[in-house]
């Protein structure tokens, strides 16, 4: 499999130019994680931008991407755009497929759909790393263990430290 490194994720980045499906065909997988957003002008109007670390799979190619920002496809922008906004300042876990299909009304155009691979997640990496830890050891002489977020109480000593001159 092919790896590429590039400024940004887009399906004309990832797939290139599409032709108009005759049915609803696959086209890339991407997943990351959106730390923020950014708007950004293009030659079709405004357009809302991801920052974090993002990877994408042209499904046709099999090729890699990888990229610091992402630009989704309008539908997958707003549910994107969500998330980012719910994890305040953490990240935004996703994954999700994207295929392409004929536009009934407008033969000549086509539609998005996207769909969501992993349940979507916010937090921070730290929480990530939190949650994979394992379980706290037990203090001998204790009657529960202590829960992850949760120190032991801790057990008042005298001092042993010697006052020290300065």
């Amino acid at each position: 499999m092919k790896k590429a490194k590039g400024k940004k994720i887009t399906v004309n980045a990832i797939c290139g130019n599409i032709p108009v499906p005759t049915k609803a065909t696959p086209i890339m997988r991407v997943w990351g994680i959106a730390y923020g957003t950014r708007l950004a002008k293009t030659i079709f109007g405004n357009s809302l931008g991801f920052t974090g670390t993002f990877a994408a799979c042209n499904i046709a190619t099999g090729e890699e991407f990888t990229a610091p920002e992402f630009f989704a496809p309008p539908a997958l922008e707003a549910v994107v755009s969500a998330l980012v906004r719910d994890a305040c300042g953490g990240g935004a876990q996703f994954a999700y497929d994207i295929s392409v299909t004929p536009n009934p009304e407008a033969p000549e155009k086509f539609d998005y759909v996207s769909v969501s691979l992993l349940p979507a997640s916010v937090g921070t990496v730290l929480d990530s790393l939190r949650e994979a830890l394992p379980v706290l050891p037990s203090i001998e002489g204790t009657k529960e263990e202590p829960k992850v977020d949760q120190a032991p109480a801790a057990k008042k000593e005298e001092p042993t430290s010697k006052k020290r001159s300065r």
